[in-house]
């Protein structure tokens, strides 16, 4: 909090500085059903994304502002968002972490900079470690000096088995 960034993580230069010392971790917890379900979101300048042919963050780089390259918000969905009491180093206000389970498409570092807007403040994404991706969940991956043969083919099976749990779970059937 506090801090912005022109890459909206700590890679870019401080572009804004705001007051956050009346930011209470109730007050972060009252804005996120603001941040909940189906929200617009401004892409990040800094990003991959094309406008015009061009990738936004050679635009970026170029000198070009979000402004002049006018960045459409669009749809995109957080299924769930938990506020964590800290970051992953176990700091606390200004700095705090989010859990968030979200549609593809979102930047978390517009989530957090949106966050900031509506706290009355400003804010920039510090880390970021993501645990999921679809079928893949990190909690299930191989250490660098675990990789072997038989490690991938369990891991396989492993995910395989989740898979299958989750369809029977969701009462998916197998068949035409």
């Amino acid at each position: 909090l506090g801090f912005q960034t022109e890459t909206l993580d700590m890679e870019g230069n401080i572009t804004d500085t705001k007051p956050f010392d009346h930011v209470t971790m109730d007050a972060i917890e009252e804005v996120i059903p603001k941040f909940t379900g189906k929200i617009m979101q401004i892409p990040p300048i800094y990003s991959a994304l094309k406008k015009n042919g061009k990738k936004l963050y050679e635009e970026a780089r170029a000198g070009k502002t979000a402004e002049e390259l006018g960045i459409e918000a669009r749809e995109v969905t957080i299924y769930d968002l938990k506020l964590l009491p800290t970051d992953e180093k176990g700091e606390g206000l200004p700095s705090f972490g989010l859990d968030v389970e979200c549609g593809g498409g979102t930047y978390i570092r517009s989530l957090v900079r949106d966050m900031g807007l509506e706290l009355n403040t400003c804010a920039t994404m510090t880390s970021l470690v993501r645990t999921q991706q679809a079928q893949f969940i990190l909690d299930n991956t191989i250490e660098k000096e675990d990789l072997s043969a038989d490690a991938i083919f369990a891991a396989i099976d492993k995910t395989n088995a989740e898979m299958k749990d989750n369809n029977d779970d969701n009462g998916a059937e197998d068949g035409a």
